[in-house]
């Protein structure tokens, strides 16, 4: 039977919560995805996977963003009009030059997102309103920063890292040799997938702090801080491959209001600056209780699934007294509102802000502003990644994960398994829920 309902793509590398999400919107919704976990093909009315053996996924060969958009635009070419773009191709201005050509992009255009992650541009904007960021070094290849290696201006330890999101991976460099095996390493790589550089090399001073982001909304003129979460970095117990390897976050950070509002006016002032539209994402570190920016994602972040639970209880009315509004870019303060509850949908919200109809009934950052309030809830997720080649047991009995592998998939070292969420009243019950649900998923496969 043909559906009436108005149609969208969602398009991502692990998209599952983003296609969820439409779909709970009322559109009929296509996915296209790497994954083909068991939850992953009920959250679309239509999922189209990469994978070639779904009982044997190989993320690290089958994967790349140039096949993942020449597969979409194969699948959903004359099918749909509209796509959504989640994970890492949402930040890839190429990509998104190509799926133009074929669809209507609901987010930020080419030439947003190249903004977005060009550091030329984010330095003049950062010295101009006097925002912290790491010192950096931008080099056109690996070749020109290796001719330049005796000449570096940073101090070691430092962060190598690509300008396009996961075009190599990020690495903490302690000393010239390190990094000249690194370059070695990553020329050769490139060389073996016959893959060229796209982008620019960075060198930046290495942060030592809280990692953190911002889930902001924006229609181009306000931005509201949806929310800010502290990120799970290079976790050991969830068997993180790297150092910087993310492994997912808690919402809300533990910060008082003093700092949030701090961190609301500096990542709007970017927003603002950049002319970036709908949900967006930007990732900074907090040393000593100071800001310091570390990257734009013109993209949904992958704190969908717990922003749109913390919008709908904060947004109840035993919250109305409370708290601030969004922060008005053109006006830089915060009108007061009064809530009314309902569930809060985020790709609903984000196609309204690309519209110019933001809701500034949605800022939920300053909801849970009362750290002695035994109604609190904090929300974590993490994702668990194989620590050896394993063959998954029965997951899908298990409470509160997603992304769940069908059983005797087998899952290759560094890889991630499943996604795991967990409640608490602080954030420390809401992780030690989290470890507990690791244990358990760690003894039903035998480690």
């Amino acid at each position: 039977m043909k559906s009436n309902k108005p149609k969208i793509a969602v398009i991502g590398a692990n998209a599952r919560a983003l296609a969820k999400s439409a779909k709970s919107a009322g559109y009929e919704t296509y996915l296209v995805d790497y994954f083909s976990d068991l939850d992953t093909l009920k959250s679309a009315d239509h999922v189209f996977s990469m994978q070639k053996n779904p009982l044997e996924p190989n993320f690290r060969e089958e994967y790349s963003r140039e096949k993942l958009t020449d597969f979409a635009v194969e699948k959903l070419n004359g099918k749909v009009e509209n796509v959504l773009l989640a994970s890492s191709i949402g930040s890839d201005s190429g990509m998104i030059e190509k799926l133009k050509n074929y669809f209507k992009i609901s987010g930020n255009n080419p030439g947003q997102v190249g903004r977005a992650r060009n550091w030329e541009i984010l330095m003049k904007i950062f010295n101009e309103f006097k925002i912290n960021y790491p010192g950096t070094l931008i080099f056109d290849s690996f070749d020109t920063l290796q001719n330049n290696i005796k000449n570096l201006k940073i101090p070691y330890p430092v962060v190598i890292k690509p300008s396009v999101e996961k075009e190599f991976q990020t690495g903490l460099i302690d000393n010239e040799f390190q990094l000249n095996n690194f370059l070695d390493d990553a020329r050769e790589k490139f060389k073996f997938k016959n893959k060229e550089l796209r982008g620019k090399i960075l060198i930046q001073e290495f942060i030592e702090g809280m990692p953190a982001s911002a889930s902001i909304l924006s229609d181009g003129k306000c931005a509201i801080v949806l929310s800010i979460n502290r990120q799970l970095i290079g976790i050991q117990k969830l068997n993180a491959p790297g150092r910087f390897t993310y492994c997912g976050y808690v919402i809300p950070a533990k910060l008082n209001n003093n700092l949030k509002s701090k961190i609301s006016k500096i990542t709007g002032k970017i927003i603002s600056e950049l002319g970036l539209v709908g949900s967006v994402g930007i990732d900074f570190v907090l040393k000593n209780n100071e800001f310091y920016f570390m990257e734009v994602n013109p993209r949904f972040q992958d704190t969908i699934d717990a922003v749109e639970k913390l919008a709908s209880l904060s947004l109840r009315p035993r919250h109305a007294s409370r708290g601030l509004a969004s922060y008005d870019l053109a006006i830089a303060k915060f009108p007061r509102i009064t809530r009314k509850h309902r569930n809060i949908n985020l790709v609903e919200e984000h196609l309204k802000a690309l519209d110019g109809k933001l809701n500034i009934n949605l800022n939920i950052n300053f909801a849970n502003n009362n750290t002695n309030n035994n109604t609190e809830k904090y929300f974590a997720k993490g994702i668990l990644f194989a620590n050896k080649k394993i063959k998954t047991g029965n997951l899908s009995n298990i409470s509160n994960i997603c992304d769940i592998p069908a059983e005797g998939t087998v899952i290759h070292e560094g890889e991630p398994v499943c996604t795991i969420f967990a409640e608490g009243k602080n954030e420390p019950l809401a992780m030690e829920n989290l470890f507990k649900k690791v244990k358990l998923i760690n003894y039903r496969q035998g480690n």
